[in-house]
């Protein structure tokens, strides 16, 4: 839990990098926990980490850390939008566009312009 408490730190400071590795190694710290059933944390994980991805312009690996969160939970919606702009930024708009349509019909708007801002 600490590294992804330094991931969220350093998310905060911009420094998009040090977050990426703070959470892979949560995500490897908890891989080696025999029994860590606590798929919550690393959905966030992968979550908080595509958003870094994204930020520092890595659509490829955004694009692998959402679809992970969303094989997982097919509702989540940031997970959706986020594929959605990595699709965008690789040029593959139909299947943005497809990623958008579904988080629309999950959390119709006004809602859903919330989860975007």
């Amino acid at each position: 839990m600490l590294y992804y408490e330094e991931g969220n730190a350093d998310y905060k400071q911009h420094s998009y990098e040090s977050a990426i590795n703070n959470y892979t190694l949560c995500l490897t710290e908890r891989q080696s926990l025999v029994h860590s059933t606590d798929l919550e944390l690393n959905l966030k994980c992968h979550l908080n980490r595509a958003q870094c991805f994204l930020n520092i312009r890595d659509y490829d690996a955004a694009i692998r850390d959402c679809t992970y969160v969303i094989d997982k939970d097919p509702c989540c919606v940031k997970a959706l939008i986020r594929r959605a702009t990595a699709y965008e930024n690789t040029g593959y708009y139909h299947n943005g566009l497809t990623d958008i349509e579904k988080a629309i019909a999950l959390n119709p708007p006004p809602s859903f312009v919330s989860i975007i801002l």
